[in-house]
């Protein structure tokens, strides 16, 4: 996000800069907001001195499966972060809200919890985990799991839960990070990228 304030004769030249928006809003009587559809926003608000701030950002808005307690435009994600945030999985054990903050190194750590069943399908427990992936190598993340006791240790292993997380959390990295170099023909003679399966 960055903010500007400019004096009147200063931003006379680009008060114009939000008119190709998708969606105009004035939330108050000295603020106008103009909204792209690709998530970006201009915010102006306009003072008694007849100067304005103007502020850029790009919303964040991933829905289900992610914490709503979590200011996510806070953490000023990369376009790259962002991609692999939005691919995280839901479902399959991992049935929590993904939670994300910003470490002072610059990475990106996110946690959930695995929802786990005994052999005869209940659910028994869950097991916090938390993923620490930095945005220049992101392929080198590091899987953690957090306050666990010698019961919780022995359900990661009886599960394979670390092989699982890392399989699932590997899948997400390939379809934030494909640039479609990797491709095959499938049955029906259609090139599909092997890393997001996109047709390409």
């Amino acid at each position: 996000m960055n903010t500007y304030t400019l004096t009147a004769s200063e931003w006379f030249p680009v008060r114009h800069m939000g008119y190709d928006c998708d969606i105009y809003e004035s939330p108050d009587e000295n603020t106008v907001v103009a909204r792209y559809n690709d998530g970006r926003y201009i915010k102006i608000a306009f003072h008694d001195d007849n100067s304005v701030t103007i502020t850029e950002g790009k919303e964040i808005n991933l829905g289900f499966g992610y914490s709503p307690h979590v200011d996510w435009e806070a953490l000023e994600l990369s376009d790259l972060e962002l991609s692999f945030v939005s691919e995280l999985p839901h479902g399959s054990g991992i049935d929590y809200d993904w939670i994300g903050e910003r470490q002072i190194n610059g990475k990106l750590r996110l946690s959930n919890a695995y929802h786990f069943m005994n052999e005869h399908g209940f659910y028994v427990g869950s097991l916090d985990f938390t993923v620490i992936v930095d945005k220049n190598d992101m392929e080198n993340f590091r899987l953690e799991f957090n306050g666990l006791n010698s019961t919780g240790y022995r359900w990661v292993s009886r599960l394979g839960l670390r092989d699982y997380l890392e399989d699932t959390i590997v899948w997400s990295v390939d379809k934030a990070t494909c640039e479609h170099k990797m491709h095959t023909v499938n049955d029906h003679g259609v090139s599909v990228c092997s890393g997001c399966y996109a047709i390409v």
